[in-house]
């Protein structure tokens, strides 16, 4: 009988919720999560091979940001383009990158700045003829920060494809 009010007084207490046979939260290791940057080479190319027969341009497949990294901090300049890219992406509903923003801004690949107050956009190597409209775009969304002058477009090769600046702002009611 002693025996069996230790166990009695245990099974009411469970029955009653008060004990629990469920490890402790504290106990529980966290669950890993794979970052997405770690998704396999095989994997993207079955993302991109996906969104393409879906419809989406091959310059824009990555709309959910699976492959695209924001540029590395290398210096200063890099730093204040990334603050000013990164301030271009949100602008525009939060984007986790230019492939998630439409025409013709998913073209933009990179941005950085060799020079103070001048913002460059790196951009796909392509016909596209809507340089200036991604300069435009970009200052326009990014023009609150007094130290940005200049927004210019290259395409990743180095040809010099648009630029917009104060100056241009000033002239139209672009933005």
């Amino acid at each position: 009988m002693k025996r069996l009010a230790p166990l009695a007084l245990i099974a009411a207490l469970a029955l009653t919720g008060c004990v629990s046979t469920e490890p402790s939260a504290e106990s529980t290791p966290a669950p890993t999560v794979k970052p997405v940057k770690e998704t396999a080479s095989a994997d993207l190319a079955a993302l991109k091979s996906e969104a393409i027969k879906a419809g989406r341009p091959e310059s824009a497949w990555d709309k959910n940001c699976a492959a695209w990294e924001l540029p590395s901090n290398n210096g200063e300049n890099q730093a204040w383009a990334n603050k000013l890219g990164t301030a271009w992406l949100a602008a525009h509903n939060n984007a986790g990158c230019p492939d998630a923003i439409t025409w013709p801004s998913y073209y933009v690949e990179s941005w950085g700045s060799s020079k103070t107050g001048e913002l460059t956009i790196y951009a796909e190597d392509t016909e596209s003829t809507e340089w200036v409209s991604i300069a435009q775009d970009v200052m326009c969304k990014v023009s609150k920060d007094s130290t940005v002058e200049n927004v210019r477009v290259l395409t990743v090769s180095g040809d010099a494809r648009a630029h917009w600046g104060r100056a241009e702002m000033k002239k139209t009611d672009v933005c």
